[in-house]
């Protein structure tokens, strides 16, 4: 469990996190989707995209990038 204090929570419930995943089974898709879900739960804003619609996205417009991938 992370500990957080008053300063970290601020940082955290004005942060935003773009989430990129690629998923050929679903498994991968339900994994980013489970992080993204947490990441609100704990007040980041969270933007999820398949690889394939991400395109728009602006990687350099949110305080968190991330991806899963999974080797061949």
């Amino acid at each position: 469990m992370i500990q957080t204090t008053a300063a970290t929570d601020q940082v955290v419930k004005h942060a935003s996190a773009l989430v990129v995943y690629a998923s050929t089974h679903g498994h991968t898709a339900r994994i980013a989707a489970r992080i993204a879900e947490a990441m609100r739960a704990h007040g980041v804003e969270a933007d999820l995209h398949d690889v394939a619609s991400a395109g728009d996205a602006e990687p350099g417009l949110y305080d968190v990038v991330g991806r899963r991938r999974v080797a061949a």
